[in-house]
């Protein structure tokens, strides 16, 4: 299986299971205000629309309370590698979803990501969150390497590993600084360049000084 049947596979499942899917042209995609290469959201509000994603309407809305999942990715700015890496990656996230694996049910209260956004909490709140959120990450990326034997995809193993290990460890430095990236870790190269090209045990992540020199992530706080 190439890469665009790949992609066409991902587009397929979606429509079967009801997941929107939205490729957008630029670089990020937007879910309340945070940007991103993508994400998959399986609670997403039925009054988000796509301008919305792409970042053109960035008004409060009022929330009906019924809901839609999403897999929305950015292509623009990316290879082709970069961007079938966020395609696997987002649908690995589904599938997690679909299965109802109990990492994705822990992570239904995003204490976590209240936090960052700002929300002052106790420790015992956030961290924990954190600590299962990096965890269904970590699951995430294994099953994107899984795909990427199973489907015999067009990415290096070993880049993605590393890549992997970049966005994974980036979030000992969130916690450390209480910040999100503006660049992604996996896009500079001085950080993909620092890490493994196979992936840790789950709990190595899961764990906020595993990683040493964790200074190195601070470009990603470059606009």
């Amino acid at each position: 299986m190439n890469n665009q049947e790949f992609l066409e596979r991902v587009k397929s499942d979606c429509l079967q299971h009801g997941v929107e899917f939205i490729c957008v042209p630029g670089n990020r995609v937007y879910y309340e205000g945070r940007a991103a290469n993508g994400y998959f959201h399986d609670v997403c509000p039925v009054e988000y629309t796509r301008d919305h994603i792409i970042g053109t309407v960035t008004d409060e809305i009022i929330k009906s309370g019924a809901t839609r999942p999403i897999l929305a990715v950015a292509q623009g700015g990316k290879t082709e590698l970069e961007f079938m890496s966020l395609v696997a990656h987002e649908f690995g996230h589904m599938q997690q979803y679909l299965e109802s694996i109990p990492l994705w049910e822990s992570t239904t209260v995003p204490y976590f990501d209240a936090w960052i956004d700002g929300e002052d909490m106790e420790e015992d709140l956030y961290k924990p969150s954190w600590q299962n959120v990096v965890r269904l990450e970590a699951d995430c990326e294994s099953r994107v390497l899984g795909f990427i034997k199973k489907y015999d995809l067009s990415i290096d193993a070993e880049l993605y590993a590393k890549r992997a290990n970049a966005y994974l460890i980036f979030y000992q430095w969130c916690l450390k600084t209480r910040l999100w990236y503006n660049k992604a870790p996996y896009e500079i190269k001085e950080i993909v360049d620092a890490m493994d090209s196979t992936l840790h045990d789950i709990e190595y992540y899961a764990q906020p000084d595993s990683f040493q020199n964790i200074a190195i992530f601070d470009r990603c706080a470059d606009a």
